[in-house]
């Protein structure tokens, strides 16, 4: 359970200290956009790799099957 007094302390300390409030909140919405922008792009980076990854294994099933087809026609 939240402890109130506490909650209204930080409230109150913000209502009455507008610069307090506003370097608060400016710094929560950086690091908050800035990790969302992180997170973003490692879940691109993480498709660009696994996309890489299906691409080289069809490549080698290709190629495999054409050696398979050399093989049996030779």
């Amino acid at each position: 359970m939240i402890n109130f007094t506490l909650f209204s302390l930080i409230v109150f300390y913000f209502a009455l200290n507008p610069v307090a409030f506003l370097v608060f909140h400016t710094y929560v919405v950086v690091f908050y956009f800035s990790f969302c922008l992180i997170e973003n792009r490692g879940h691109t980076l993480a498709r660009r790799i696994l996309n890489r990854r299906e691409k080289e294994e069809r490549d080698w099933k290709v190629h495999d099957a054409t050696l398979m087809a050399v093989r049996v026609s030779c």
